[in-house]
């Protein structure tokens, strides 16, 4: 694990690096950071000019598209379990269609770690950026939980880390989770296969209006007639299995 503000160091050598230690424990009072194999690869960024207080609940980002979610569940729960935390799982869906879904996910989420002192929720909002959603249920005490992978766009010239980006735009701590792949979202694999599908539907026709027009110009009227109307048919087959494949 890794703790970014001033400096960059990793677990389980944190304990070499003066405060280092202390900035973790006094977040997450439990965190083991002699033996933190499992907690290698994450990262800690922490404000540097900001009191660290013992942290009350993880509200954990979590991203629409595809990810390891056994693997996610596992980590969240380590983290909560440790220090006896309360969790929020946090989804954005401006999609009102996918709503549903992620909050069945997210619930799902929930109850596979509620259990012990662990308590655990989920919350999806329907509107605005990850920073409004944040905004809306960011209290003291709460430390923010992201995907190291997760990347979003900012200010229209680029694109951040989501956990980075959040850590400026608040000054808060946020944990990054490591080893946690976020794949392309439904959304957003809809829209690429829509776009590709209309580049298709072009192809297509601009392909059999050529062919038509060169039958028309090179065959005899009869032969032409049949042939050009057989490539209609073969056309509007081919657009009607296009229409089907983005169905």
């Amino acid at each position: 694990m890794k703790t970014l503000a001033a400096r960059s160091i990793s677990i389980p050598a944190a304990n070499q690096l003066p405060g280092t230690a202390t900035d973790i424990t006094r977040l997450l009072p439990g965190f083991p950071t002699q033996e933190a194999a499992e907690f290698r690869a994450d990262v800690l960024i922490t404000p540097q000019r900001f009191p660290l207080n013992p942290t009350r609940r993880l509200v954990v980002l979590v991203p629409d598209g595809s990810l390891d979610e056994n693997a996610l569940v596992h980590k969240i729960w380590r983290l909560a379990s440790i220090s006896s935390l309360q969790v929020l799982f946090l989804g954005l869906s401006p999609d009102q269609e996918n709503a549903p879904y992620t909050r069945r996910r997210l619930a799902l989420f929930a109850v596979a770690i509620n259990q012990g002192q662990v308590r655990a929720r989920s919350s999806v909002v329907t509107e605005g950026n990850w920073n409004q959603a944040v905004k809306k249920v960011l209290h003291a005490g709460d430390l923010v939980v992201c995907m190291n992978s997760h990347i979003v766009p900012r200010l229209g010239i680029g694109r951040w880390k989501l956990g980075e980006a959040l850590a400026t735009d608040f000054d808060v701590p946020v944990y990054l989770l490591g080893g946690l792949q976020v794949g392309r979202s439904p959304q957003f694999l809809q829209q690429a296969r829509s776009v590709a599908a209309w580049g298709l539907s072009i192809a297509i026709l601009l392909a059999f209006g050529g062919l038509q027009i060169w039958l028309s110009q090179n065959a005899n009227e009869q032969l032409s007639v049949l042939l050009i109307c057989l490539s209609i048919v073969a056309e509007g087959i081919t657009l009607f299995k296009l229409i089907e494949w983005i169905g």
